[in-house]
């Protein structure tokens, strides 16, 4: 489910197609998020997962498979 709801953030903000994002995509180097575009995904994360992101956590994530098991780790710590 996390995966699902990072593309559908990842799609809308950075337009590109779904078909592009895998757990091995790299944020800055394959989508070119830069602060900006990764603020706005954040944000949407937070509203559709009903969490709270750690910036520190949020800092160290490279690719689209640590964002999911961030997201997940996450998520499972709220239940």
């Amino acid at each position: 489910m996390e995966f699902e709801v990072l593309q559908e953030a990842l799609v809308e903000v950075m337009n590109v197609a779904p078909n592009e994002i895998h757990m091995d995509t790299t944020l800055a180097g394959d989508l070119g998020i830069d602060s900006l575009d990764a603020f706005q995904i954040i944000l949407k994360l937070q509203e559709r997962l009903s969490i709270e992101l750690d910036p520190k956590k949020i800092e160290k994530v490279e690719t689209v498979g640590q964002a999911v098991r961030l997201l997940e780790q996450t998520v499972k710590a709220n239940q």
